[in-house]
């Protein structure tokens, strides 16, 4: 026997608002509503891909400032250990 009662779900998302220009925001409905795509799908995955570009741009900055090190440091270069500011900007 089954019953009615459903579980609710945990809440995932939250409801903003942005302010745009009223021309893009017009092309952009129309846009959307040709491929009859979700305005807020639409919204989401570009935030989403935006945040992804970011932290991939960070970590390939991360990973060259330790590479730079080694080789500095394998050179000969460097008269003192890595500083305390780079650890942390490696470790981050």
């Amino acid at each position: 026997m089954q019953s009615n009662h459903q579980t609710k779900r945990p809440v995932t998302k939250t409801r903003v608002s942005f302010a745009i220009n009223k021309n893009l925001y017009d092309r952009f409905r129309k846009v959307a509503d040709k491929d009859m795509r979700k305005y807020s799908n639409i919204v989401e995955s570009s935030l989403n891909r935006y945040v992804q570009s970011k932290i991939w741009e960070t970590d390939i900055l991360q990973k060259n400032m330790w590479c730079l090190w080694i080789l500095v440091d394998r050179a000969g270069w460097s008269r003192s250990p890595m500083s305390p500011m780079l650890k942390e900007r490696l470790n981050n």
